[in-house]
């Protein structure tokens, strides 16, 4: 008695989940269609068969869909132009959904999108934008030529602004600075050479900051050390000679314990280990002699003679 209870409360659960189902599968048509893959053809079709729902039901969701389908594509031509679904757009049109004149005022809406756009590009990238669009926002009284001219100046100022902030990472001379803008910034007051020589100096601090940072890695008769920047921030008080001293001390350190350290992966008298650079490390109390005996061990452990 009991089995059979528990057998028919089974059967009843299923039943439910079945129907909730071809019920969800039904509510699909209406954003996917009849014939899109997230609809459940075997739910549908239970549906179908049990009466949950007739053919009718089917169809009026489909019609639903290409209803959304239609007034999508409508939407879409705001900002895409007629590269849309056309054949949904003509759905909507035969279905008296909407009429010409709306897809009319959409096409409007999309060229004065893209007519404004192309203004605001001008502030970025000059005249090299969309000119028909551009012809259209002025044909159309969207903006007259005045808007065009800030737009322009707007651009000259952020590219002139730009030169100078170059400056300060390549120099005055360097190849990325803008001369043209730099002298169009200067022309209309938007910095005067003051402002050029601030940042000529911040260029040359941050050279010789540069060049200092070069001596932990190169030591300071590195090629890669800029000798000039050097000179430059200790003749400006960026640095004094005992910071020079101080980095130098650092790179002759950090050679050290790369000795030691190579002297456990190519023992002692490896070609790769610096002598010099061990000695400095004992002269200096950076490490002692059982420091280099111990990692000569490890090296003769990884390294056993055959």
């Amino acid at each position: 008695m009991l089995y059979n209870i528990q057998g028919e409360l089974k059967m009843a659960n299923k039943t439910q989940d079945l129907e909730q189902m071809a019920r969800e599968a039904l509510g699909m048509i209406t954003r996917h269609g009849v014939d899109g893959s997230s609809v459940d053809r075997e739910a549908l079709n239970y549906g179908l068969e049990h009466g949950l729902f007739d053919q009718s039901a089917v169809d009026d969701a489909q019609i639903q869909y290409r209803a959304l389908r239609a007034r999508s594509a409508l939407d879409m031509i705001t900002r895409h132009g007629l590269f849309v679904d056309r054949k949904a757009l003509n759905y909507g049109l035969e279905h008296g959904l909407f009429d010409q004149s709306a897809i009319d005022d959409a096409q409007i809406q999309y060229r004065a999108l893209r007519a404004r756009s192309a203004l605001d590009m001008i502030t970025r990238h000059g005249l090299f934008v969309d000119r028909k669009a551009l012809n259209y926002g002025l044909e159309h009284g969207l903006f007259d030529q005045s808007a065009i001219d800030d737009a322009q100046i707007q651009y000259r100022a952020l590219r002139a602004r730009s030169a100078l902030d170059m400056i300060t990472r390549h120099g005055v001379d360097g190849p990325p600075v803008d001369r043209k803008a730099l002298n169009y910034g200067l022309e209309h007051g938007l910095f005067d050479q003051s402002a050029v020589d601030d940042a000529q100096i911040q260029y040359r601090a941050l050279r010789a900051r540069s060049a200092l940072d070069m001596i932990t890695r190169h030591g300071v008769d590195g090629s890669s050390v800029d000798r000039e920047a050097l000179n430059y921030g200790l003749e400006h008080g960026l640095f004094d000679q005992s910071a020079i001293d101080g980095v130098e001390v650092q790179y002759h350190q950090k050679k050290a314990r790369d000795a030691l350290d190579m002297v456990t992966r190519h023992g002692v008298d490896g070609l790769p280990v610096d002598r010099k650079a061990l000695n400095y490390g004992l002269e200096h109390g950076l490490f002692d002699q059982s420091a280099i005996d111990d990692a000569q061990i490890q090296y003769e452990a990884s390294h056993p003679k055959k």
